[in-house]
Parts: C-alpha cells; sequence; structure tokens
C-alpha cells in the first residue's frame, strides 16, 4: 500500500469550483485552482464534513441495549474571500453564481441550472481540492446540491470581505478523491 500524503495543506494548495447540474467537468463552472477571480482562494475555509448521523441510545428499563442512527446531519461549511463586486453583467461573477441569477442566467448558451432539482433553493455543485507539489494527484471533496448565504462586510484591519455558508441537505452526496494506491 502506498503511504498516504505527507505534505500539510496550507491555504495556497486550495481551491474552489462551483458547478450546475452538468457536475464539474461541464461547461458551466465558475472558479477552480487556475482562477484568478476573487473567491478561486480561499482566506478561511471550515465545515462539519465527518458529522455522523445523530444517535439513538435505546434502553430498556434504564439500562443501555443498543446504539442506533438517527436522523442525518445537515452538512455546513464556510469560507472567506475579499471583496470585488455584487455582480457583473459581462462574466460570471462569484455572488451571481451563489445567488442563480445576473450573467449566468440571461448570458446566451451559458445558462446555468439548479444542480439539484429536488431542492427547492437554488444551489450548486461545488469542489473543494488541495494540491501539492510532491502529491500524486489533488486531494477533493465534491458536494451535490449546495445552498449558499453570504455576508458581505468590512473587517477589523479595513479588508471588506465576503462570508460564504454552504449547506449541504445530503451528507451522502459527498464524495472524496485523493491520489490512489500504487
Amino acid at each position: 500500500m502506498a503511504n498516504p500524503s505527507v505534505i500539510p495543506k496550507v491555504p495556497r494548495h486550495g481551491s474552489v469550483l462551483f458547478f450546475d447540474n452538468a457536475g464539474p467537468g461541464g461547461s458551466n463552472t465558475f472558479g477552480g485552482p487556475s482562477a484568478t477571480y476573487a473567491g478561486a482562494k480561499t482566506k478561511e475555509l471550515s465545515g462539519n464534513l465527518g458529522a455522523k448521523p445523530e444517535m439513538v441510545h435505546v434502553r430498556i428499563r434504564g439500562k443501555w441495549v443498543a446504539t442506533l442512527k438517527g436522523d442525518d446531519p445537515i452538512i455546513e461549511v464556510t469560507f472567506q474571500v475579499p471583496f470585488f463586486q455584487f455582480t457583473n453583467e459581462g462574466q460570471d461573477s462569484l455572488l451571481d453564481v451563489l445567488n442563480g441569477r445576473g450573467n449566468i442566467t440571461r448570458a446566451a448558451g451559458s445558462n446555468w441550472t439548479k444542480d439539484l432539482e429536488t431542492i427547492e433553493e437554488w444551489n450548486t455543485g461545488v469542489q473543494f481540492s488541495a494540491s501539492a507539489t510532491g502529491d500524486a494527484a489533488s486531494h477533493t471533496w465534491t458536494a451535490r446540491g449546495a445552498i449558499w448565504t453570504w455576508d458581505w462586510g468590512e473587517t477589523t484591519n479595513g479588508e471588506t470581505t465576503v462570508d460564504v455558508t454552504g449547506t449541504i441537505p445530503d451528507f451522502d452526496r459527498i464524495v472524496y478523491t485523493g491520489p490512489l494506491a500504487a
């Protein structure tokens, strides 16, 4: 078995890719490792990806007899990016993609669609990747049907940022990839 990666990942190694129902390889994507837009490189990234279903403890007359899986968790991820623009009529912008409006819904031939039609809210797929020199392949997690909210504001050091939160309603839709064993 091949050894796992021994290279710690830092923000410089990471990127975010948004996509519609055609998937990360489709024609409607935004971001990725080579992107130069505000949001391709996140400043902060966190999430409860390791969440487990609720535990249901079964007791008979006060004595524990079993623990079963309960409701699945709702996964949330957050990240922060520098603010550049609210919308852009000439090309996709981060907030247009997150909101499902602007150029992404009007430009001929490049109309985005919801990633999952079974979710009433506008949603996208998302792929977070980390790739360092020396790794055999990128380390990624990909999720479908992410619903986005965002806050805009100024930090204490005067930088204007956008704080983005994604809710992923079905944690079984998260797929992890990494280097394959030789």
